[in-house]
């Protein structure tokens, strides 16, 4: 008979208080949270990204909250860079929080959002269309959910007074509302953070005045570079960079962190 999965996770978080903290994994979650992946969690009346440095059936002396979110399906960091981590946090007494902060992206890189779908009862109210007419901005909104979930910006945009209609159809369980995370589009990052990926252009793309300068830079200046650093000598570099990635013609990826020097 097969093992059931760990219940609790000891979870390391971005937070001055040097130890570990003790979460009850939903069972959703209980086969899939490893050593080396992040979770999203609460912490006090915040929600907090965090590393989790074990998974086991320990029950913890106080009530352990429940995690929300797993934010990896492949550990970010490896079994190796954990102890990294820990030796590193012990050699600068560092809390070990701090150190995996620096060495993977816990939370800067996560945008929350909320998410709306049918109840059983909306689907119902959709199809027979029981809420007004046809042209009723809450009906509207229920067929605008029929087809998938949607997201809050997507809903205003489409419906005015969206906001207010989706707080009355959540009261008369129609619809559902989950906050989820996700990760940030790089294209959205400060110019310090991002390097420019290029291998060449084809010749017969059209490219603007400013779109030609960044390119001829970096094909006199072969390699990987900041874009930060690209802004000093290229004007507008940051813009017409974002312009080009869009279009497909160089790439746009997060840089990654400054690997700590251990003397």
């Amino acid at each position: 008979m097969e093992a059931a999965p760990p219940r609790f996770a000891d979870v390391s978080l971005p937070v001055p208080l040097d130890r570990p903290f003790t979460y009850e994994l939903p069972e959703t979650l209980r086969h899939r949270v490893r050593a080396g992946c992040r979770l999203i969690v609460p912490f006090g009346g915040r929600k907090l990204t965090g590393m989790v440095l074990r998974t086991h059936d320990d029950p913890p002396e106080a009530a352990a909250r429940s995690a929300l979110l797993l934010l990896d399906e492949e550990p970010a960091l490896e079994p190796g860079m954990l102890e990294l981590a820990r030796w590193v946090a012990q050699y600068y007494c560092a809390p070990l929080g701090e150190v995996l902060r620096v060495m993977t992206p816990l939370a800067g890189e996560v945008r929350k959002s909320k998410v709306y779908s049918l109840t059983d009862a909306g689907v119902d109210a959709a199809r027979q269309l029981l809420i007004g007419t046809a042209d009723d901005p809450a009906t509207r909104v229920l067929q605008l959910l029929e087809s998938r979930p949607r997201t809050a910006p997507y809903l205003a945009q489409k419906v005015a007074n969206a906001a207010r209609i989706l707080q009355t159809l959540a009261k008369k369980g129609l619809v559902h509302v989950e906050d989820v995370h996700a990760e940030r589009d790089p294209m959205r990052a400060s110019a310090a953070r991002l390097r420019i990926e290029y291998t060449g252009c084809p010749q017969d793309v059209r490219l603007s005045k400013a779109e030609r300068e960044l390119l001829s830079y970096l094909d006199l200046h072969p390699g990987s570079h900041n874009l930060g650093e690209i802004e000093a000598s290229v004007p507008k570099a940051s813009e017409t960079a974002r312009s080009l990635a869009r279009r497909g013609l160089l790439a746009l990826v997060l840089e990654a962190p400054v690997p700590l020097t251990i003397a």
